[in-house]
């Protein structure tokens, strides 16, 4: 948490606006701050701003936020942050008491737990690495189905250490990775006028799913699920996600993206 509070200053001084923001807000400097963006992305400098299109903000036309809001991408985004949290919440509050009910020992439980947090740490490194060379809607899907895959083959293993333990490692990497995932494309699937309120719906929504799966899982195990039953289960939300995902669909390549196109055309 302390880490956190003091990358703020940080974030606050090197993070820029995006185009979008600063197409639509123009707020002072614009023009030198949309050229710095274009230089840092390999494009070519404009001279002036475009035009913003009608209808858009700002216009007597503009739809308000709670339309640019309450879309069909929106409910498929909320859809996603529910079922990705409530399955990575699952994994991360019960598997050292699931790995001790299967038979193992209490100590190697605990291990199970350290194993998932430390393939998390690789994960979303691995995750940003690949981002920033693919299509990271793309990998959000894939990431979702290996995790969905590794849970079910995590619930078959449970009972053996060394198996448990290593599948513990990639399910850590691959579970976390899909979360980097989550908030790396959840504000690219919002107008820049409800980003943020966008994102924190979606965040709300996602957190929801992530009380509601410990509590389900409890009830269940006291029901006399087995954890591997338990782990099967929640391998669905993860599945459910990525066809979700696939709802959404792909985003555009970055070399035709609308709002660079037209800052290119505004200049020529």
């Amino acid at each position: 948490m302390l880490l956190s509070l003091l990358l703020v200053p940080v974030a606050w001084r090197c993070l820029p606006e995006s185009l979008e923001f600063l197409m639509t807000r123009r707020p002072p400097s614009a023009l030198r701050r949309v050229n710095d963006l274009l230089l840092a992305m390999g494009q070519s400098v404009v001279n002036v701003l475009p035009d913003r299109p009608p209808g858009g903000l700002g216009t007597p036309r503009a739809l308000t936020p709670l339309a640019l809001l309450i879309t069909r991408t929106t409910v498929l985004a909320w859809f996603v942050f529910f079922c990705t949290m409530a399955g990575f919440y699952f994994i991360m509050s019960w598997t050292p008491r699931l790995l001790t009910a299967a038979g193992l020992a209490t100590n190697q439980g605990l291990t199970g737990g350290i194993m998932l947090n430390l393939g998390g740490i690789a994960g979303c490194a691995l995750y940003a690495w690949a981002a920033s060379r693919a299509n990271a809607r793309w990998l959000l899907t894939v990431a979702l189905v290996a995790t969905a895959m590794l849970i079910g083959g995590f619930g078959l293993a449970i009972s053996n250490l060394n198996a448990a333990l290593w599948t513990a490692l990639l399910l850590g990497m691959i579970a976390n990775a899909a979360m980097a995932g989550l908030y790396a494309v959840g504000p690219t699937l919002y107008p820049t006028a409800v980003r943020a309120t966008g994102m924190g719906s979606a965040i709300g929504i996602g957190r929801l799913g992530a009380i509601l799966a410990p509590i389900l899982s409890g009830a269940l195990l006291e029901r006399g699920w087995t954890p591997a039953h338990l782990y099967g289960l929640f391998a669905i939300p993860y599945v459910l996600a990525a066809l979700a995902m696939l709802g959404i669909g792909a985003r555009e390549p970055d070399g035709n993206n609308p709002t660079v196109a037209n800052a290119r055309n505004a200049s020529s």
